[in-house]
């Protein structure tokens, strides 16, 4: 089915045909760009570098489209990458079906990003699992390691209705 400006809306009996693999299968789809699900690595301008059980690392590239007025890296590109690198930390323990969706979100932005080439390190983790309720944190890292923007999520997994 075809939503508005080509979106495609997945219906719940088409999705349940095609299945959902596990977190890890997911992730290794996205890294081979072999998912549909690049569009907001595209935007981002980001790439899934590596992930195991727990974490996920990224390399981030941000450029001039992802500008404030003041000629730094935005804020909404450090809490978007940040939301994205911790999610697919959490992504990595999932089991198949199982999404999750982000309850809680808090940045806190410590040293300016640049957009003048400068490639800068995301990495995720899964700090705590209590039932469906995950914890997860984050950091963006400049080439020097030195923390520029540091995260903290809360999150939900949601299991498929039986």
């Amino acid at each position: 089915m075809r939503t508005g400006k080509g979106r495609r809306q997945v219906m719940p009996e088409e999705k349940k045909k095609r299945g959902m693999p596990d977190g890890m299968t997911r992730l290794q789809l996205m890294q081979d760009k072999r998912s549909n699900v690049q569009s907001m690595t595209d935007l981002m301008d980001v790439e899934l570098d590596a992930f195991d059980r727990g974490w996920a690392r990224l390399l981030c590239y941000p450029g001039e489209k992802h500008r404030n007025p003041s000629f730094n890296v935005h804020g909404g590109y450090g809490a978007t990458v940040l939301d994205g690198v911790m999610g697919w930390a959490l992504i990595s323990t999932l089991a198949e079906e199982e999404v999750f969706t982000t309850v809680d979100l808090n940045i806190k932005y410590l040293r300016a990003m640049k957009a003048d080439g400068t490639v800068y390190v995301a990495h995720g983790k899964v700090i705590d699992t209590q039932g469906r309720t995950v914890i997860t944190d984050g950091t963006i890292v400049d080439p020097d390691g030195r923390i520029c923007v540091y995260g903290t999520a809360t999150c939900r997994i949601v299991r498929p209705r039986s």
